[in-house]
């Protein structure tokens, strides 16, 4: 087998003219450092000045709150993981040690995709040849726009795009040393990159097959090394319950894009829309196979899906596969968590991306690089862009995905240049004519990716001003994307959430109602509509809006629980009861659920099993928080719209209180509801508890306090006045206990008690 020898040099002992192009090279690539440094020096202040910098959402979000999941504690999941791990982990670290700050995460990243430079000049040169193609391919890298645009998103594609130059580099290292200590990092490198995206393992087989041709049986200690990062994840994942090597999306990313309703790019489970949730995914593969599946088996049910697709469907599917390649190899850039177009105008990036340097332009001349000319190393790259590519379009096609392709792509189109050159000065103009074709193909958009404005932008903008309170914003964004396209998706939904927030009932109605007469969200506007009815006490109503959205929804937990909500406010225990033993009988990990469980039991008289559940929602951690994918449309918690786990945990405490003190257990009530406050400053009912434990106590001074405390909270109940009026009365203000009184008969006009005692007082007074 041919092997190839690096000569080692020492620069003093070269030809003086070959030391200065030695020279001229470094001072060339110290001048590629500092331009791609300036640029995301730029690129990071306009980005700064964005909504986006601290507006996360969607796979930016999931990483986000896992990063702060393990930093709290929970260091492994109580399930499979969903996704690879590794990217949350390390965003973990940095926030540990820094804190949970914008700056610092991309401060790393830029830095790592600035370095990057260095093994990818290493590798030019051991693949091209002349120094001015090597110079100009390490500085197409250096400024790479989609790059450099990724540095600035808590997404993993940057970082593993780095990854993918430094496993080049160690592969043909580890050629060169042969050494057991160059195999085996390369074989920890590989593994590490396999447990932050696992399609790596596809290139896999090409590493070490090309090793193999100059290594042979050495090439083994890869492998015994490769497994070490991934061992501690599929060893993690069957103690939680299931045999997967890393991750269990594989089947739903596959049918997301084998189905007859995708269009090749969006992430769309076609049953449940854009807004899918991990557990709706699951309870269809439940229903269908008529049993209960582990992650893997959910997967595979999905892998079986779309291969049906393919089976059942061969040609459109094979059309679909067209789409998928025409995507990969067009210059549009096609967002997955935005559209790059809208989220880099004003940015130094701007229009390099318009323009094709982030992917398009280098695709004619990687082509004819590919089958025109012979150079070192070709192979190895030629074959990790082809079976990479094969990976993608089984999947589904965007810019973030393709990412990793860039670096190689690259030093072929280098190496494509060079074959130009050759051909025009040999006066072959042939070539001139395919690359101009290739790149008029390239270029052209034939699926209508390159917008610079779209409303689906403009909606994500929206949803961004409505976590962080800019309501006004928010609406506005939402009034542009219904400009754009009066049905989209979601965006009545998220008005009626606002003007929810905003105490405007009537509004919120009429938009829920807008929502399914597009027929967008329809099964989230109508459990909202069956919450307003609720509010407005519409029982009737409200129990059939809530039904409607269960039988469209039956897997979506917000419209469970809403449901089950309306059902016992409604005093249908025995039915809300049955409703939420079948969906804790499937999966219990919803602390809403097991605590309106435990108050449905406490209803029914069945306080043993009331307390267990309450104990289960004050021990439990978001046990499937890691493996499940629920970054939904509206963000309620943070919007303020919704409850959130600590404040669950609050109610689980008090109603254990409640338990304690029917039991006549002032003592452990007390400690009981103290803990309620302690897990939550703002919990008003904990401070109305306490008040009517030192009121029985006949501690006034103690009583009036919390009680007050409560009041000021907001809390506004019939029992809060009526003990705040009882301590003014025994404290001997007759005044203050007239008000409080007069506040509890507006609440309950029919509390006989305190229409007696209002009496009192005023017959006293006379």
């Amino acid at each position: 087998m041919p092997t190839y020898k690096y000569m080692k040099y020492n620069k003093t002992n070269l030809p003086r003219n070959q030391n200065m192009k030695i020279k001229n090279t470094d001072t060339y690539i110290a001048i590629i450092f500092l331009i791609g440094f300036t640029i995301r020096v730029f690129h990071l202040l306009f980005w700064l000045k964005s909504p986006y910098w601290n507006g996360y959402f969607l796979d930016e979000l999931y990483h986000y709150l896992w990063a702060k999941k393990i930093i709290s504690g929970q260091i492994l999941p109580y399930g499979v993981f969903f996704r690879a791990p590794l990217y949350p982990y390390l965003l973990s670290a940095i926030y540990s040690i820094f804190g949970t700050n914008g700056w610092t995460p991309r401060i790393f990243q830029n830095l790592w995709g600035l370095l990057s430079i260095v093994p990818f000049y290493w590798i030019a040169k051991r693949t091209i040849k002349k120094r001015w193609l090597i110079v100009l391919a390490t500085f197409l890298w250096a400024i790479n726009p989609i790059e450099i645009y990724f540095e600035s998103r808590l997404l993993l594609d940057s970082f593993f795009a780095v990854g993918i130059i430094w496993l080049i580099y160690f592969t043909l290292l580890a050629r060169e040393k042969r050494t057991r200590l160059s195999l085996l990092w390369l074989g920890l490198w590989l593994g590490g990159l396999a447990i932050t995206r696992p399609t790596v393992l596809l290139i896999a087989p090409i590493i070490f097959i090309y090793l193999w041709r100059y290594l042979r049986w050495r090439t083994l200690w890869i492998i015994l090394s490769f497994v070490v990062p991934i061992a501690p994840i599929t060893f993690a994942n069957y103690e939680n319950g299931d045999i997967v090597l890393i991750a269990s999306q594989g089947g739903i990313n596959f049918y997301i894009g084998n189905n007859p309703q995708s269009d090749g790019t969006s992430a769309v489970v076609p049953e449940f829309g854009w807004n899918w949730q991990y557990r709706q995914c699951v309870g269809l593969a439940e229903r269908q196979t008529g049993e209960k599946l582990t992650p893997s088996q959910v997967s595979s049910f999905f892998y079986k899906k779309g291969l049906d697709f393919w089976r059942k469907d061969f040609w459109n599917a094979l059309k679909l596969l067209g789409k998928k390649i025409l995507l990969l190899f067009g210059a549009s850039e096609i967002g997955n968590n935005g559209n790059i177009y809208f989220l880099s105008r004003g940015s130094p990036i701007f229009y390099l991306i318009l323009f094709g340097f982030g992917w398009g332009l280098f695709i004619p001349f990687a082509i004819i690089g590919i089958f025109g000319k012979k150079f070192e190393n070709k192979s190895l790259l030629v074959w990790i862009v082809i079976i990479y590519s094969l990976g993608i379009v089984l999947f589904f096609v965007c810019s973030r995905f393709r990412l990793p392709l860039i670096p190689p792509i690259i030093l072929l189109a280098a190496a494509g240049i060079d074959y130009l050159v050759e051909k025009i000065r040999g006066r072959n103009y042939y070539t001139i004519a395919i690359v101009l074709f290739l790149g008029i193909l390239t270029f052209v958009d034939f699926f209508g990716w390159r917008r610079l404005d779209d409303p689906l932008s403009h909606f994500a903008l929206g949803n961004i001003y409505f976590r962080s309170g800019k309501l006004d914003a928010a609406k506005s964004e939402y009034n542009r994307t219904l400009a754009m396209n009066p049905n989209f998706r979601g965006v009545h939904l998220n008005l009626g959430a606002m003007y929810f927030k905003l105490g405007e009932i009537d509004s919120a109605k009429v938009e829920f109602i807008k929502e399914v007469q597009c027929e967008g969200e329809i099964c989230r506007a109508l459990s909202n509509l069956g919450v307003i009815e609720r509010i407005k006490s519409n029982l009737s109503s409200a129990l059939s809006y809530s039904r409607q959205a269960l039988e469209k929804c039956p897997d979506n937990p917000d419209v469970i629980y809403n449901y089950a909500l309306t059902l016992y406010i409604s005093k249908d225990y025995n039915t809300a009861d049955s409703l939420l033993f079948e969906l804790c009988n499937r999966s219990c990990d919803d602390v809403r659920m097991m605590n309106l469980w435990g108050v449905v039991e406490l209803a029914m008289g069945d306080t043993s099993t009331a307390e267990e559940l309450f104990e289960d929602v004050i021990s439990a951690k978001s046990k499937k928080f890691v493996q499940q994918y629920d970054i939904g449309t509206i963000y309620s918690e943070q919007a303020g719209v919704g409850a959130s786990g600590k404040r669950i945990r609050c109610w689980a405490y008090f109603n254990l209180a409640q338990i304690e003190t029917r039991r006549g257990d002032f003592k452990k009530g007390e400690e009981y509801l103290n803990l309620s406050v302690a897990t939550d400053s703002t919990f008003s009912r904990g401070y109305a508890g306490l008040g009517a434990i030192a009121l029985a106590k006949n501690d006034l001074k103690d009583a009036d306090e919390k009680l007050s405390k409560a009041e000021k909270l907001g809390l506004k109940s019939t029992e809060l006045f009526f003990n705040l009026a009882a301590v003014k009365a025994r404290m001997g203000d007759f005044h203050s206990a007239k008000i409080y009184l007069e506040k509890t008969l507006e609440i309950s006009p029919e509390f006989e008690p305190a229409r007696k005692a209002l009496n009192a007082i005023k017959n006293a007074q006379f």
